[in-house]
């Protein structure tokens, strides 16, 4: 039975592991091939896009999963530190990326929208203290790209 190759990033430096995450496709080191998986949901959200059934959702999926990875792996030095540590990865890269303050309707809707459609498949969030009653606090509407004529 194999088993998983050990790769020691520890032997490389900080900017060279950073360059081979948000820019190679493919790096080789001394243990075998890295991919990113950054670049990799780039272009699977790329290709989807250009599908006709997929080209709405998993595109817009994909983009959430690429804000929370960079969230989670990079800050910006020039601004504070995010003040919840444990935030979201897409809340923190739109805060440190986005010139957005922590606190901005616009992170709010964004992660809302992430939260609908991930935890609900749906187009209607629910804000967190309000779950037990039940009430809508956002309401997102796509505008269809196409006109579907389906004999009515």
């Amino acid at each position: 039975m194999k088993t998983a190759a050990k790769f020691s990033f520890g032997k490389l430096p900080s900017k060279k592991i950073i360059d081979m995450h948000l820019f190679d496709d493919v790096s080789y080191i001394e243990e075998g091939q890295v991919l990113s998986t950054l670049k990799v949901m780039q272009m699977e959200s790329a290709h989807a896009n250009s599908l006709r059934y997929s080209e709405n959702l998993l595109p817009l999926l994909g983009s959430f999963a690429i804000l929370d990875q960079l969230g989670n792996s990079y800050s910006n030095s020039v601004k504070r530190r995010y003040r919840n540590p444990h935030a979201s990865g897409i809340k923190k890269c739109l805060y440190y990326f986005a010139d957005k303050d922590e606190d901005d309707l616009e992170i709010k809707a964004i992660y809302a929208l992430r939260n609908a459609l991930v935890h609900k498949c749906s187009l209607v969030a629910e804000e967190e203290r309000h779950k037990k009653d039940r009430q809508v606090t956002a309401l997102f509407i796509n505008p269809a790209k196409h006109r579907y004529n389906h004999g009515v």
